[in-house]
Parts: structure tokens; C-alpha cells; sequence
């Protein structure tokens, strides 16, 4: 696993789908740094009542959001817009899917 820096941009929200698990402002950022090959979905709940990242490219994987970013989903996902801004966090993402 990696630790990358994922930024949630003002054109991620704005281009980004409520309620839409691939193409929210989160999976957008988690996107632009992820191989061609591979797909990203946000949510799922997990036993923590937190929300978790998919990766998929052949194979499965699986890494928990941090709080920040499950803050934001869950303000983005409510129509909660003017509570949303650009932001930065840290996310570990299997080596094979990080973008060279």
C-alpha cells in the first residue's frame, strides 16, 4: 500500500454526482491518481459506520475513508452544498493502481 495525497477540487464538486458511488467528488480525486485500468467506488457501509473505497482492476481492494472524507460524502450526498469545500486527505491505495 501507498499513501497518497488525494485533493477534492472545486471542479470535482462541481462536476461531481450525488448519490453516485463512481462519480462523486471523492471517487473523482481518488480517480486522477489510479492507472487507466483500474475503477474506484466510494461507500459501502462497514462495521465502523464508516464508508470504505473499492478498487477494482482484475482484483479486489478495499481501505477505509478517513473521517473528513466521510464528512464530506455524507454533506455532498445530502445536498448540503454551500457546506462543502475543496479539501486534501490521506488515503492508502494498493502500489499496483498508483498512477507513475
Amino acid at each position: 500500500m501507498k499513501k497518497l495525497t488525494i485533493s477534492v477540487t472545486k471542479r470535482d464538486i462541481a462536476e461531481g454526482v450525488r448519490m453516485d458511488c463512481k462519480r462523486c467528488p471523492v471517487a473523482r480525486a481518488i480517480a486522477r491518481r489510479l492507472v487507466k485500468s483500474a475503477t474506484v467506488k466510494v461507500g459501502g457501509e462497514i462495521s465502523v459506520g464508516g464508508l470504505d473505497v473499492h478498487f477494482w482492476d482484475g482484483k479486489s481492494s478495499y481501505t477505509a475513508l478517513p473521517g473528513s472524507a466521510i464528512s464530506f460524502v455524507r454533506r455532498f450526498d445530502r445536498g448540503l452544498l454551500w457546506n462543502v469545500k475543496p479539501f486534501t486527505f490521506k488515503l492508502e491505495i494498493p502500489e499496483r493502481l498508483v498512477k507513475r
